[in-house]
């Protein structure tokens, strides 16, 4: 939670008419149906109480609520035994176990691939690289990514739009969402109802 603190406490330095709390998932200090919508990305693979997390979700938000929900998806990252590679996942699920997981707490749940766009040719992380065809070039453009990524963000954003002709990191505008890439996306993103 010290982590969680401190990102709070710079978030409360930018944002000043905005109320940050930090709490444990499993035990959300708000009374029930508090919540017209619920945000949670990139959150559900970490913890070990899946369950208690989507539960104290589903008892904040009102009757017509939304959870919009992203988490890696094994189909892509391919755990190794059950196992996610990434040493900070407790689990990474496939669409169908993401899907009835969440019907356990939601009656109505729609899933779709989070998809970087075409255009946006060396994606920001490490595995993405790693698939991308070994062709020199494509081999240059990463390596040269991975160093203009070292250099402070006022210096590496416009020097990967000067040398890559793209923005280091990608933006709002430069991701996808569809239901027809479920299966292969990266990304698995889940709007859901009570």
């Amino acid at each position: 939670m010290a982590g969680a603190a401190v990102t709070a406490a710079a978030a409360r330095a930018v944002a000043k008419n905005v109320g940050f709390v930090v709490c444990d998932g499993g035990h959300l200090p708000f009374g029930p149906s508090r919540f017209d919508l619920v945000t949670s990305f990139e959150t559900l693979e970490h913890l070990e109480e899946r369950g208690h997390f989507l539960a104290e979700i589903r008892r904040v938000l009102v009757e017509d609520g939304v959870l919009l929900l992203s988490t890696p998806n094994a189909h892509h990252t391919r755990p190794v035994d059950g196992r996610p590679r990434n040493p900070y996942h407790m689990h990474e699920y496939d669409p169908g176990e993401l899907r009835r997981e969440l019907c356990r707490f939601f009656g109505w749940v729609e899933l779709s691939g989070q998809v970087l766009d075409e255009r946006f040719r060396v994606p920001p992380f490490w595995d993405e690289q790693e698939r991308i065809r070994a062709d020199p070039r494509n081999r240059w453009r990463v390596t040269l990514w991975r160093a203009i990524n070292k250099l402070p963000h006022r210096l590496a954003d416009p020097l990967a739009r000067r040398l890559l002709g793209q923005a280091l990191f990608p933006g709002e505008g430069d991701y996808r969402f569809e239901v027809q890439m479920v299966d292969i996306a990266p990304v698995l993103l889940a709007r859901c109802r009570p």
